[in-house]
């Protein structure tokens, strides 16, 4: 393939991903080996998790809600470690097509998106251990394109999946009920 042909490729690749809004796209699985770094933070996650949230600056989490705390989480890791500010950018709130609440992360630093899924990944384990979030639902923390979206979830993967399976917008009257 010649340079200007490949160079006109990407450049429509991605002017096709600009079109497409992130809220279309669904979340994908990760997979491979684990690097130190990912080992040693796991460890620290479970074993000294009030010192891991000590080191990413996470004090309390006020919020009336799971989700709003999940942010408050995110932000003040991503704001108060010099690390993590120049890994991510500042977390923003997204609903996906079914109205699900989510944290959108983008990876800007350095590290690979699917590093940058393991980073938060393990600072919501640590969370969870050092006792700061308040519930104990899942927390499902995926690759969404090059982003990270954090979210509450009965199973994982289905940010942008249906809320209920057996009622799909196609299957639901006007008043909410199964059409028959």
């Amino acid at each position: 393939m010649r340079p200007e042909d490949y160079i006109r490729k990407k450049i429509r690749q991605l002017l096709m991903e600009q079109r497409t809004p992130i809220s279309n796209k669904r979340t994908q699985r990760i997979g491979g080996g684990v690097r130190k770094e990912f080992r040693d933070l796991k460890a620290k996650s479970e074993t000294r998790p009030r010192a891991l949230m000590d080191d990413l600056g996470v004090s309390s989490l006020k919020g009336d809600e799971k989700h709003q705390n999940l942010h408050n989480l995110v932000a003040q890791a991503v704001m108060g470690n010099e690390i993590m500010g120049t890994a991510y950018s500042k977390p923003e709130h997204v609903r996906d097509e079914f109205d699900r609440k989510g944290i959108r992360i983008k990876v800007v630093g350095d590290i690979a998106p699917r590093d940058g899924v393991f980073f938060v990944r393990h600072t919501v384990r640590g969370a969870k251990k050092a006792g700061l979030i308040p519930f104990d639902d899942k927390v499902a923390i995926e690759l969404l394109g090059d982003d990270v979206v954090v979210y509450v979830a009965k199973t994982p993967y289905s940010w942008n999946t249906p809320l209920d399976p057996e009622k799909t917008p196609e299957k639901e009257g006007e008043n909410g009920e199964e059409e028959k």
